[in-house]
């Protein structure tokens, strides 16, 4: 079991034979009914672990043990990335995670609301396929890279990224692709031939800009649909811009300033300011803020709720500018 699988233990059913618990745990805490049989467990047993929610069916024939002990997005993550293993476990070697499944192995961004129930998986020879419930095949043409990552196998990000985009659209594309640029995950380069190697693909048209919208130096999924926001409103923006006083001294490094002008803009995802430990935190940011004040910056925040209202946003934007 991989190192990154290790770190997210879970508590076993307690009349899970020992054989089978090294099993599900080199699995990545996932196993099959094959599995169970062969170490002795009925299909009673194994309905009674899932009405106790000791193990979760993943698909026809496939289970998962579910996660404990973790935040909500750790937690929703690997439960994703459990769940993708269950089922290529149940529908062979030779099939890989892709799209939006991809991008869970991968660690990178995207809209759970948009198309995430069903499990993405490709294929590159030409089989005889068996439909799943919550199961979507995808025939990939040869040449894509795959690799594993959390004990998953799947396209390269630069690929699920293309093939995201060319799904749901090119937001989602940029938002996961400034994350994997800013994680040196993939280059410029990568990205630009994935769409190439896509572009003969259906809604290939909706990723060709995807190389110029994107942007290494956004942190965070918010910062870049507010960057593509305001891009989209033909507002012109720096991001992670350093301001210094007059003598050059460091004073802040801030998410978007507004090409020349002293207007910051701002996105607060809000979980970095919660819980006691992070009150520090919160003051320093006020001082800062205090400190940008002085120089004449006037700043501008926004969280995800006001990004679904870009006409107000736009418009507070105008009154400082």
């Amino acid at each position: 079991m991989s190192t990154e699988m290790r770190e997210q233990q879970s508590h076993l059913p307690m009349t899970m034979s020992y054989p089978l618990r090294l099993r599900v745990r080199h699995q990545g805490y996932v196993f099959s009914r094959r599995d169970a049989r062969e170490f002795g467990v009925a299909d009673e047993q194994l309905r009674a672990w899932t009405a106790s929610g000791e193990a979760v069916r993943a698909t026809q024939g496939v289970y998962y043990i579910p996660c404990e002990s973790l935040t909500d997005a750790a937690f929703d993550t690997e439960t994703g990335r459990r769940k993708v293993r269950a089922t290529l476990l149940a529908i062979g070697k030779s099939h890989f995670a892709t799209h939006q499944s991809a991008l869970l192995a991968w660690g990178l961004p995207f809209d759970a609301s948009r198309d995430a129930h069903d499990v993405h998986v490709g294929r590159q020879a030409d089989r005889h396929w068996s439909r799943r419930r919550g199961v979507r095949l995808h025939r990939v043409p040869p040449g894509a890279t795959i690799a594993e990552c959390y004990g998953i196998s799947a396209i390269c990000p630069a690929f699920a990224i293309v093939q995201v985009g060319a799904t749901i659209g090119i937001e989602a594309a940029v938002i996961a692709a400034d994350s994997a640029l800013h994680n040196r995950l993939i280059s410029l380069c990568d990205l630009k031939e994935a769409v190439r190697w896509l572009s003969g693909t259906p809604g290939c048209a909706a990723v060709a800009p995807l190389s110029d919208l994107v942007d290494a130096r956004s942190e965070s999924p918010g910062e870049s649909r507010l960057r593509l926001i305001l891009r989209a409103a033909g507002v012109q923006v720096t991001p992670q811009a350093v301001i210094r006083n007059e003598a050059g001294t460091f004073i802040a490094r801030v998410d978007l300033l507004v090409d020349d002008s002293l207007v910051i803009v701002q996105f607060d995802g809000l979980l970095k300011y919660r819980g006691e430990a992070n009150r520090e935190a919160l003051v320093h940011e006020k001082r800062r803020e205090v400190a940008l004040q002085r120089l004449g910056y006037r700043v501008l925040r926004f969280v995800w709720a006001d990004l679904s209202d870009p006409q107000q946003m736009l418009s507070l934007l105008r009154d400082l500018t």
